[in-house]
């Protein structure tokens, strides 16, 4: 069966919620992120809502961040709060 992420890129959905997973340790469980993929899954970065003005908060620099480590290095960086973890 094909698969395939579809990432839409605007402010708002990069300002809005983590695209890597993080640790709640509230529940103790693992929260996935629109970044956690299986392996083999291509990624669609749709850059077609991105438009001048705005402005990016940390979450939304942390995203973008992510997205160019996938893209770039092919890993992915759990955030477990107190430090990183690099998936490949």
């Amino acid at each position: 069966v094909p698969r395939c992420q579809r990432v839409p890129l605007d402010v708002a959905q990069l300002n809005s919620a983590p695209f890597v997973p993080r640790k709640d340790y509230t529940t103790n469980t693992l929260v996935q992120g629109k970044l956690q993929l299986a392996s083999g899954t291509p990624l669609l970065v749709d850059e077609t809502r991105l438009v001048p003005g705005g402005n990016l908060l940390e979450q939304g620099i942390k995203n973008i961040q992510a997205l160019r480590d996938v893209v770039v290095q092919q890993k992915l960086s759990y955030d477990f709060q107190f430090y990183p973890v690099d998936f490949l």
